[in-house]
């Protein structure tokens, strides 16, 4: 019998992040880019336009590079974008938004908080409870 030994990374990482807005408006925008850049990353997933991880060339596809254009994110690059394909919760809470997941690149999601002025915290959610009520903000 072998026994193999070896380091792997599917524990969960239970990372929390908030982004304090300055208005509930831009919470709701931010909330907003996230989905549809959600949406468009399915979409090229299930078109075969996107392949993930580190093993594949990182590009954008056409129809992500447009959205990033209408939406002004072009400070966004192609692993950014690759967050979004993977599971995560997204909750508006007042002027707050929370995004939940269980991985440990979130520089997409980041992007998208600070291009609508948000103040953001990341923290992790094994060792810190967010405190937040739905409605408060």
């Amino acid at each position: 019998m072998k026994i193999w030994q070896g380091y792997g990374t599917e524990h969960s990482m239970n990372l929390v992040m908030i982004g304090h807005f300055e208005e509930v408006a831009k919470a709701e925008a931010s909330k907003a880019d996230i989905e549809r850049l959600a949406e468009q990353v399915r979409d090229d997933m299930n078109n075969d336009r996107m392949r993930l991880g580190w093993d594949h060339e990182p590009r954008f596809s056409d129809e992500i590079l447009k959205l990033l254009g209408e939406l002004k994110l072009e400070l966004m690059g192609p692993r950014d974008v690759e967050n979004f394909a993977y599971e995560y919760s997204l909750a508006l809470e007042g002027s707050r938004l929370v995004v939940s997941t269980d991985e440990v690149d979130v520089a997409g999601f980041m992007k998208v908080m600070l291009y609508y002025g948000a103040k953001v915290e990341v923290y992790s959610g094994h060792h810190h409870d967010h405190g937040l009520v739905a409605g408060e903000g």
